[in-house]
């Protein structure tokens, strides 16, 4: 196991051995644009230090809570986002900043419902609230939050899922419930939809677990469907060009590397696959903790 992780030193955040400061306070979301006293509450001052060395080539947190993603962001802070508070018994989600030496800075509670997703911009945070059925904007700087609502929006019933800022400054999106891939501006107007269906029990019917829509050169999309096992590609036409589905148990993730391969995360193990579908990168994750694995810009994998 050694050999697969030389090259690119993986952090697990399935759970850690920190400790940070108690956090408060109360969520009003019913307005579309709010502050961060009332979507999130904010607390920097109270975390505590690690102490505890971590070494090696893959670094596995054991024993905090349960995170839901993770990316590194522009100041090279690691951004965790939880389901609960993993320092105490508040029932809300929390975002929490660690710096470089993996101590936690800051930290955010809010009233989020099944938050599926965490990216970001440079500027601000993307959480998609899928149970809220909303999409929350943090601004990294100030730390107030947006919201785009979609209980009274251009099409019904979305449920947006993986959400993640694209190159052109807009918002692409997965519509769990009804199969659909989102594309929408930064003030929630709608850009286009695209219904993606896949073959159940020899009909081609609307997927219902999709995840992690991406957008590929020439109008192209990658996304998994997760209920069949399956990594699809397919061009502007919505017709499949490309698949991997060889012993995958319910992808989460897809992503197309610079070098043409795909990163796939599944729930025991994190894959890169080439064209021709061969395995040319594995790591094993000791339990079922794969959500949304990450090529870092310096080689290594973010889960």
């Amino acid at each position: 196991m050694k050999s697969f992780f030389t090259a690119l030193a993986v952090l697990i955040l399935s759970f850690a051995l920190f400790a940070c400061g108690e956090d408060g306070g109360n969520d009003d979301t019913n307005t579309t644009t709010t502050s961060a006293a009332n979507v999130a509450d904010n607390d920097a001052d109270d975390a505590a230090d690690n102490d505890d060395a971590i070494a090696g080539d893959a670094i596995d947190f054991s024993g905090l809570g349960w995170p839901i993603d993770a990316l590194i962001n522009e100041r090279g802070e690691l951004v965790v986002l939880y389901s609960s508070d993993p320092f105490t018994e508040d029932e809300r989600a929390a975002v929490i900043w660690f710096d470089d030496t993996l101590k936690p800075i800051r930290q955010i509670n809010a009233e989020l419902r099944f938050p599926h997703t965490l990216d970001s911009n440079g500027r601000e945070l993307l959480i998609s609230d899928s149970q809220n059925e909303r999409l929350v904007f943090i601004d990294e700087q100030t730390f107030e939050a947006d919201v785009v609502d979609f209980d009274d929006w251009e099409l019904p019933n979305v449920w947006p899922n993986d959400a993640d800022f694209t190159d052109d400054g807009n918002i692409i999106f997965s519509d769990l419930y009804n199969g659909t891939v989102i594309k929408m501006t930064r003030q929630g107007d709608l850009i286009w939809a695209r219904d993606v269906v896949g073959a159940v029990d020899g009909e081609n019917v609307p997927v219902g677990e999709l995840h992690d829509p991406d957008e590929l050169p020439g109008g192209h999309l990658i996304f998994c469907l997760s209920a069949t096992g399956r990594v699809v590609e397919v061009d502007a036409d919505d017709n499949e060009v490309w698949s991997y589905g060889d012993n995958l148990v319910w992808p989460k993730s897809a992503q197309r590397l610079g070098n043409g391969n795909t990163l796939i995360t599944d729930l025991f193990h994190i894959i890169e696959v080439n064209r021709a579908g061969e395995i040319v990168w594995e790591y094993v994750i000791p339990m079922d903790g794969g959500m949304n694995a990450m090529r870092l810009a310096d080689g290594t994998t973010l889960n």
